[in-house]
């Protein structure tokens, strides 16, 4: 039963006690035997018959189990004895001569001696602290009574100088005298390890950082509180000046609102946009055109957020596209005066003719003169939509929160005040916010509500909604409507310029309103699309940069 308990257990003293409990009782059977049976058989009479005497080394090994590990219970000492088996820190015990008199398990793990070997070894062979030697740290802790949390070096028994946390008590006996010095320490190896190891990455790090193409700064409770040298100089700044700067003076002002309250809800956790094109203010007041993106890391304990700053002023696709706005504004600048002098000459005339000879026209020459007057005045607004579509693609995009929502009822109450008498419906979402340009996500609300209110005007009661879904993740914006709607086949050209699914004696228009939409969705970086069915009304979907 001891032996079994021994195998099973798992306790360094309780295995002691079973050892005890099975060793001695064998002990003692086996030479009880040999003196009271084997030898007198043998007739071997120079040894006398002891079993009885024998037997006391069961009895001894029964008390030693009883006194020293309480049988199975755990005592104090038995408790010490095997705390100090199982620490993982080295405890050592010096008495007052200098001597080492215990050691535990972990202490000859790290030296790769025996205990045999340490005990009344001079502890200064062994501990040293600096310039310190064993002898003086014992003299040092015997004056001050403890030290705490100090770097030593313990020498091992193969050379090696181990890196030790250390610490040390003084013992005393119950009159308060001295009687010797515990000794703990913590074996620093493997921290030490780990510590070069980060310093080595954090180095590597470093030289990316500082060597990287891109500008590269982290920022918290608005301030800089650190950039790499490419983002100072993106900036026209030193190293030295831009710390402590706040993003308000770095961002162009049309976008400041925006800006800080993406990277103020960003901190706080929400869902907001990595990655967007900002405006940057240079220290000399010029404009950085910048491609950042935002990440929020864990400095120094509090949220903030690193970003990476990509220079875009000068990029291909922007001179590009600067040289395409200068081609439009000419274009623009042509069909505003080229265009609408002869037009404005053929209405004037064709007006005259009507108003001073009509009277010797026939029916059929002042329906052609009507006609006349009506295309004049229909170009006219196509001119008037082409220009309003090339100023959307030039004008410069303005980013700031939009509530879409407000602005929805806003286009509602304009539209129902043209036709009091009609019986609309509209549904609109309530706090629908989105960060955009006011002007131009107007022009997109006014096109696909004026769209939903024109194409349900033949039907005497009328639904148009304006409202938020999601789809793959994406939020989606949607304008429906429950009029004439549209046959799917032709859905690819709704957003072509100058293509009308309907005639104009159904409905009045240019074609131009859905390709301005388009557009505008598109410099969002969003996209449009549509669904529809004949007499079964329409949706239009659009979704913008996240």
């Amino acid at each position: 039963m001891a032996y079994n308990f021994e195998q099973k257990t798992k306790k360094f003293y309780e295995k002691k006690q079973a050892r005890l409990l099975y060793l001695t009782p064998i002990i003692a059977l086996i030479l009880g035997s040999m003196t009271d049976v084997i030898f007198p058989v043998l007739k071997i009479n120079f040894v006398p018959p002891v079993a009885c005497l024998i037997i006391l080394i069961w009895a001894w090994g029964l008390v030693c189990a009883i006194t020293r590990y309480g049988l199975m219970t755990l005592t104090p000492s038995v408790a010490a004895e095997n705390i100090l088996a199982t620490m993982t820190d080295s405890l050592i015990l010096v008495g007052m001569d200098g001597r080492i008199t215990k050691v535990n398990r972990a202490t000859l793990n790290i030296l790769g001696y025996t205990a045999k070997e340490l005990v009344n070894k001079e502890v200064s062979s062994i501990v040293t602290a600096k310039a310190t030697d064993g002898n003086a740290l014992l003299r040092q802790v015997l004056e001050q009574g403890r030290i705490g949390s100090r770097s030593a070096t313990y020498l091992a028994k193969n050379g090696e100088k181990v890196p030790v946390l250390f610490s040390a008590s003084a013992v005393k006996d119950r009159a308060e005298e001295p009687v010797g010095v515990v000794i703990t320490g913590y074996d620093m190896r493997e921290y030490k390890k780990m510590m070069l190891n980060l310093r080595r990455s954090e180095e590597k790090y470093r030289t990316l950082v500082d060597h990287a193409l891109v500008g590269i700064a982290i920022h918290q409770d608005s301030r800089f509180i650190f950039a790499n040298e490419r983002f100072a100089d993106m900036l026209g700044y030193t190293l030295a000046e831009i710390a402590g700067l706040t993003i308000v003076e770095r961002v162009h002002p049309d976008e400041r609102d925006l800006i800080m309250t993406r990277a103020r809800r960003r901190q706080a956790g929400e869902n907001e946009p990595d990655t967007y094109e900002v405006r940057l203010l240079k220290k000399d007041g010029s404009v950085l055109y910048a491609l950042v993106s935002n990440a929020v890391v864990d400095y120094n304990g509090k949220p903030a957020t690193l970003i990476t700053v990509a220079d875009t002023t000068d990029t291909k696709t922007r001179i590009e596209l600067e040289q395409v706005n200068k081609e439009l504004e000419a274009f623009s600048y042509s069909v505003s005066h080229d265009l609408r002098a002869p037009l404005r000459s053929i209405a004037g005339f064709s007006r005259i003719l009507l108003e001073d000879y009509g009277d010797s026209l026939d029916n059929k020459a002042r329906d052609y003169l009507r006609r006349v007057c009506a295309a004049t005045q229909h170009m006219g607004e196509l001119i008037d939509d082409l220009l309003k579509l090339s100023r959307v693609t030039r004008v410069e995009i303005r980013y700031e929160w939009v509530d879409l929502s407000v602005m929805a009822h806003s286009i509602a109450a304009a539209l129902k005040e043209t036709a009091p008498g009609r019986a609309v419906e509209f549904i609109i979402a309530r706090e629908v916010s989105v960060a955009g340009d006011r002007s131009l996500l107007r022009v997109v609300l006014e096109n696909l509500l004026g769209n939903a209110w024109k194409f349900t005007s033949k039907h005497p009661r009328a639904r148009i909604e304006f409202g938020i879904t999601e789809q793959d993740g994406r939020t989606v914006y949607f304008v429906r409507d429950d009029g004439a709607g549209f046959d799917m086949a032709y859905a690819n050209k709704l957003f072509t310029p100058f293509q009308r699914l309907h005639g104009s004696n159904e409905f009045d228009g240019t074609g131009i309103g859905l390709a301005t939409v388009q557009r505008i969705i598109y410099r969002h970086g969003g996209s449009v699309w549509a669904e529809g069915e004949v007499e079964r009304g329409a949706t239009f979907y659009f979704t913008l940069k996240s």
